[in-house]
């Protein structure tokens, strides 16, 4: 960034000015050069990116008090080139649903926040045992040459309905999410959570109960990968 006075149409550098860095959303670590050089730049490096998605960055330029200038602040944003595989394996009182909530309510927020989504997916044929136990080596196998980032799989399943009066039904959700890293071959993220809902039938309980389950996951998760 520079920082210069305006007299018309000519600018004139402010060298030696103070300039904070700070991270504001995401996390990262700043290598600041904390002075406006002969030239009026700042600079700041951002390195150590430990989150997804977007990482904003906040500069504040403080001016000598007898210039009679108020401080200012000015916000940098870098977006991630983030490539995303996802595949949700969803299943309603034993039947397997064809279009996923989970799935699509998480490639929504993702997408969102700036994820390009990699659709030839090797994952669409994986059990749930082998979503749940797949190592993290053998995740990155199956996407070496795909330039893929992050893998996230995971879980949801409705079951345990109990009728509590004509109408109204009770039933159980269980969901899981596992988020590689594939660069370091490593799982970054792990989520588990249970919840139950009610319906006016067994199968729209169980829907509920999924749909709960997996606004909680997608919170928890994008929270904790900084994109909340």
């Amino acid at each position: 960034m520079s920082v210069f006075w305006l007299d018309g149409d000519q600018e004139y550098p402010l060298p030696d000015l103070s300039v904070s860095f700070s991270v504001i959303s995401g996390k990262a670590t700043l290598d600041p050069r904390d002075k406006t050089d002969k030239h009026g730049k700042a600079s700041c490096t951002v390195k150590n990116i430990a989150s997804a998605g977007k990482i904003e960055v906040q500069a504040n330029i403080h001016f000598p008090e007898g210039l009679g200038i108020a401080n200012n602040q000015y916000t940098f944003t870098l977006l991630s080139d983030n490539k995303i595989m996802v595949k949700i394996l969803e299943i309603n009182l034993d039947k397997p649903v064809d279009i996923s909530f989970l799935e699509n309510a998480l490639l929504e927020q993702l997408t969102t926040a700036g994820f390009q989504v990699i659709e030839n997916n090797p994952f669409n044929q994986l059990t749930e045992t082998e979503i749940n136990i797949k190592a993290p080596e053998k995740i990155a196998e199956l996407v070496i040459n795909s330039g893929v980032d992050l893998v996230i799989l995971g879980t949801v399943s409705s079951d345990q309905t109990n009728k509590i009066q004509d109408g109204f039904f009770f039933a159980r959700a269980r969901g899981t999410l596992k988020v590689y890293n594939i660069q370091r071959k490593s799982v970054v993220g792990n989520y588990m959570i249970e919840d139950k809902d009610a319906g006016n039938s067994e199968e729209n309980a169980g829907s509920k109960a999924i749909k709960k389950v997996s606004d909680q996951l997608i919170e928890q998760m994008l929270t904790e990968i900084g994109l909340k």
